[in-house]
């Protein structure tokens, strides 16, 4: 809604990525309803990854606190202090939960700035069809073994995929668009 006055919860659903700046207030908590969590707030800033095609829902707290409830439900599965990450795997119904000195990795895209820092090349596809609307078909599996870690700010399609294939076994092409679908990218081995 464009104001919650009136309203008993202030909720949101998100599909996608957000960071949220929320007022406080102790009588109309702030509710994000995700596919599987909603997060409870009463006042602070954090951020949320919840796309539909990643195998997990992120959320880093920068200040304040918030809960993670199961959506079926309200019951509590974690609540998180300032600095601190849980990442929910969907597949197997847990969160993992730790502390960072920085949130850079999980924040950076307000800058226009994609991180990766270790992260598996499944990750990094996923991350990329999102952050650019394309689809990213893997045609040789070896390549899943692949880890990657880079900072790319405001850089093209382009240029991201010629860095990937400089700082590892990578090759790609693009492949003919067909009207009205996403542009695909295919990847593939060099040792081929």
């Amino acid at each position: 809604p464009v104001s919650f006055r009136g309203l008993e919860e202030r909720k949101v659903s998100l599909v996608g990525e957000g960071f949220f700046e929320v007022t406080k207030n102790t009588k109309h908590p702030f509710i994000v309803h995700t596919s599987q969590i909603d997060i409870r707030v009463l006042g602070t800033s954090f951020n949320v990854n919840a796309y539909e095609n990643e195998d997990e829902i992120t959320v880093a707290l920068e200040e304040g606190k918030v809960s993670l409830l199961k959506s079926s439900n309200t019951k509590e599965m974690i609540s998180l202090s300032p600095n601190e990450v849980a990442k929910y795997d969907l597949v197997n119904n847990q969160i993992l939960h730790k502390k960072e000195k920085d949130l850079d990795l999980y924040t950076a895209w307000k800058e226009g700035k994609i991180v990766f820092f270790d992260d598996p090349l499944e990750k990094v596809v996923a991350r990329l069809e999102n952050w650019y609307n394309i689809n990213i078909e893997i045609q040789d599996k070896k390549l899943l073994e692949n880890h990657i870690t880079g900072t790319f700010n405001d850089n093209s399609l382009d240029q991201v995929l010629y860095f990937l294939s400089l700082m590892s076994p990578i090759e790609y092409q693009f492949k003919p668009e067909q009207q009205g679908e996403k542009q695909t990218i295919i990847l593939k081995s060099k040792m081929n």
